[in-house]
C-alpha cells in the first residue's frame, strides 16, 4: 500500500489533488484508516491516469463521474459529444491564435515596419485580405467607439483575434489630403483566410505603394500626408484615392492606433 504522498509522486500529481478527488467522490483511496490516513494500491494508477486524461480533454469532474459510474449509454454519448464540440472550438481558437501570431511575425519582418520616419518611400506590396467594419462618416470619439466595439464583437463572435495587423481604410485622395479629418473610413483587420466567415471583407491589391512612417496622431498624419503629396507631385506620381493606415504594434492607444503608423497609397502605374 502507498501513502498519499507516495501515490502522488508515483502519478506525478499533488497530495492536495488526491484529497480533493477523494472529497468529491471521484477517486478514493483503497483504504482510509480510522485515524484518517489514506492508502492506495498500485493498480489504482490506471484509473487515475484515465481521470487525468479526461480532465485534460476538458471534461468536468461531474462529467467524469458520470462516465465512470453511469450506465446510461445515451447520456454518456451526449457528454462525450459535448466535450468533443468544446475541443473543436478550442482547436479553432488555437489555430486562429497561431495565425495571428504568425501573421504578426511576418508583418514585423516586412520592410514597411522599418521605414525611415517621416520619409516617403516606394514599396512593392503583396495583396492582403482584411475584415472591415461599416463606413464611418466622421471621426467623433463616441461614433468610433460604438462602431469599433460592434466590429470587435463580430470578430470575437467568429472566434477571430484582434492583433496589431489592423488599422483603417480612409476614402481620401492624396491631392485632397487637407480634408483628412472629414474623410469617411473603415476599421480593418487582417483576415487569415476567407473560408466560413459571413463578415465583410476587402482586398488591398498588390502593386507599388507610396508609403511613409508617421507619428500616429492627427498632427503626425497630416505632416506625413503633406510629405507624400509633395513627393508625389515632384515625382509625377498618381495614386488611387484610398489611404491605407496600418498600426505598427500590438499596443494600441487612442482611437485604436499604435504610437506609430504606416500610411500607404497605391500608385497608378503608367500604361506601356
Amino acid at each position: 500500500m502507498l501513502k498519499t504522498m507516495e501515490f502522488a509522486q508515483l502519478v506525478h500529481t499533488t497530495r492536495r489533488t488526491l484529497i480533493f478527488y477523494d472529497e468529491k467522490g471521484l477517486f478514493k483511496p483503497a483504504i482510509t484508516s480510522s485515524n484518517g490516513y489514506r492508502y492506495y494500491e498500485y493498480n489504482q494508477v490506471y484509473l487515475f491516469e484515465l481521470i487525468t486524461s479526461l480532465r485534460k480533454s476538458g471534461l468536468s469532474l461531474n462529467q467524469i463521474n458520470s462516465l465512470l459510474n453511469d450506465k446510461d449509454k445515451e447520456k454518456l454519448v451526449g457528454i462525450l459529444n459535448e466535450s468533443a464540440s468544446k475541443l473543436k472550438d478550442e482547436i479553432g481558437n488555437l489555430q486562429n491564435a497561431f495565425a495571428a501570431i504568425q501573421n504578426r511575425i511576418n508583418d514585423l519582418q516586412e520592410s514597411r515596419v522599418f521605414l525611415t520616419f517621416n520619409h516617403p518611400q516606394i514599396l512593392t506590396c503583396n495583396a492582403e485580405r482584411f475584415f472591415c467594419s461599416d463606413m464611418l462618416e466622421a471621426c467623433a470619439p463616441k461614433e468610433m467607439a460604438i462602431n469599433y466595439t460592434n466590429f470587435s464583437k463580430e470578430l470575437t463572435d467568429n472566434k477571430l483575434l484582434i492583433s496589431g495587423n489592423g488599422g483603417f481604410l480612409t476614402n481620401l485622395d492624396l491631392s485632397s489630403h487637407q480634408e483628412y479629418r472629414n474623410a469617411s473610413f473603415r476599421f480593418i483587420q487582417t483576415s487569415f483566410n476567407d473560408d466560413g466567415y459571413a463578415l465583410p471583407q476587402l482586398v488591398k491589391p498588390s502593386g507599388r505603394y507610396l508609403v511613409i512612417k508617421v507619428k500616429n496622431n492627427n498632427a503626425g498624419i497630416m505632416t506625413g500626408l503633406v510629405s507624400m503629396h509633395n513627393y508625389a507631385k515632384t515625382n509625377h506620381i498618381k495614386t488611387v484615392p484610398n489611404l491605407w493606415q496600418f498600426n505598427t504594434s500590438f499596443y494600441l492607444e487612442d482611437k485604436w492606433a499604435s504610437s506609430y503608423g504606416i500610411l500607404q497609397y497605391q500608385m497608378i502605374e503608367k500604361a506601356n
